[in-house]
């Protein structure tokens, strides 16, 4: 049996975990979160999609002209969500994000409307606890001529500590101007979800098929991408390939190679890039 002590000790814990549990909150502006760095939980900077909108929500703040986050940035050490969209002035999250040991979920998502180059730091290693890290278009300096010194801009890489995040289950590095899948994606063992779309890789490297736990794999708008063989060794994996320049016979080429696997080859835009699709008379003698 406990002792009273104890027992004062676990009612004492719970309700200090009560109370920040229910003091956590969502903020909207650094200063704001910065201002009660104990009870932030979820930050949203600049304009970010909210959950059934269609576009992102913007709010006129100061965020819009950050080009660096202070050091207090690493006070908010409850945060568990950090949301990141339009702040085309970013230059690159600080190394103290590495202090934020509760961090669940980064996403930087700029859609199409917006162009970021931000780097992250090393020090995204000890992010024990990531699942999700969404850079949709979070280091595409394709629309950026220059800088403010007319100096051509190079897009940032990903940190090599990206393959330290073992707890890592969605990936997306969509509309990032990439070439080829990132080496450092070889040591995400536990990823599920590895989003490549808009980007311009030709070919998967043989480590994609690796990765045990994948389950969903899109590839769409990069107009064509050579799949590795080792993607035989991932059963029921979902592959998008949309917009790829696929012949119906070239579609159905693939399903055969992988018979495990479950393709979509819709596409989103008709142009030269877009998958031949059966003609919509011989869908409907088929039912009948």
């Amino acid at each position: 049996m406990p002792s009273l002590k104890q027992v004062c000790a676990l009612l004492i814990a719970f309700a200090i975990g009560s109370s920040v549990s229910a003091q956590a909150e969502t903020y909207k502006h650094l200063s704001e979160a910065l201002a009660n760095p104990e009870k932030a939980t979820r930050l949203d900077l600049g304009a970010v999609y909210q959950e059934d909108a269609a576009e992102p929500v913007e709010e006129n703040n100061p965020d819009f002209s950050l080009k660096l986050l202070p050091e207090a940035f690493g006070s908010l050490t409850n945060l568990k969500e950090l949301n990141i969209g339009g702040l085309e002035a970013l230059e690159e999250l600080p190394k103290e994000l590495g202090n934020l040991k509760n961090l669940e979920s980064i996403v930087i998502d700029n859609g199409n409307g917006y162009q970021m180059n931000v780097s992250l730091p090393e020090t995204i290693a000890g992010l024990e606890k990531l699942k999700i890290l969404r850079l949709y278009g979070a280091f595409d300096a394709s629309g950026i001529m220059e800088n403010e010194k007319g100096e051509p801009v190079k897009a940032k890489k990903l940190p090599q500590a990206l393959g330290a995040l073992q707890n890592l289950e969605v990936l997306d590095i969509g509309r990032n101007g990439l070439n080829e899948v990132p080496p450092q994606v070889a040591s995400l063992a536990k990823l599920v979800t590895l989003n490549l779309d808009y980007n311009g890789i030709k070919e998967l490297p043989e480590f994609v098929g690796n990765l045990k736990n994948l389950k969903n794999l899109t590839i769409n708008c990069n107009g064509g991408t050579r799949l590795p063989d080792s993607l035989k060794n991932l059963k029921g994996l979902n592959i998008a390939m949309g917009n790829a320049a696929l012949k119906l016979k070239d579609q159905e080429e693939l399903r055969k190679r992988f018979p495990d696997a479950v393709f979509d080859f819709s596409s989103e835009f008709d142009d030269d890039t877009a998958n031949e699709m059966i003609p919509e008379s011989t869908v409907d003698n088929g039912e009948d």
